[in-house]
């Protein structure tokens, strides 16, 4: 998350615990410490209620199940932060970029591979066509195990 102070002091990084967890590589890790340490990368955790808002709408638009725990924790965070101050996520995955577009947080992909549009998304079993706003283990009415998911709505950016 972006809000360049390793070249610009008016802005700083943030990283989540959770994100730090999930870095395995040892020498990455160490670099990172290193940056935390010397302050030019805050390692913060999201409050509660950011946390719970942002699954809340993960869940609404149909991305929940795309985003890990620690996804969940970077949005949170970033929604945080705005409160304060402009913050922008940097990110190639689409799913955490199409939540950033509902809560007016910018994203940056250096790979520069951004969404185009926004959407929300259904769970469909492939056997009995029934609907769901996220996708289960089993469908409750046939039993089947196999979704699809598919675009409930499509809006510009």
């Amino acid at each position: 998350m972006r809000s360049d102070k390793l070249t610009n002091p008016k802005i700083d990084f943030y990283i989540t615990n959770l994100i730090f967890a999930e870095i395995r590589n040892a020498s990455d890790r160490y670099l990172l410490q290193l940056l935390i340490d010397a302050s030019e990368i805050s390692l913060m955790s999201p409050s509660v209620s950011s946390l719970e808002y942002v699954k809340s709408l993960a869940l609404k638009m149909g991305n929940l199940n795309d985003l890990s725990d620690a996804d969940l924790s970077v949005l949170a965070l970033a929604l945080d932060i705005k409160q304060e101050r402009e913050v922008e996520i940097w990110s190639g995955d689409f799913d955490i970029q199409n939540v950033c577009t509902s809560l007016n947080i910018k994203y940056y992909d250096l790979l520069k591979r951004s969404i185009t549009e926004k959407r929300s998304f259904i769970w469909r079993c492939t056997a009995c066509k029934a609907v769901f706003q996220k996708k289960m283990d089993h469908c409750p009415e046939c039993g089947n195990i196999t979704f699809h998911r598919i675009v409930k709505q499509r809006s510009s950016i």
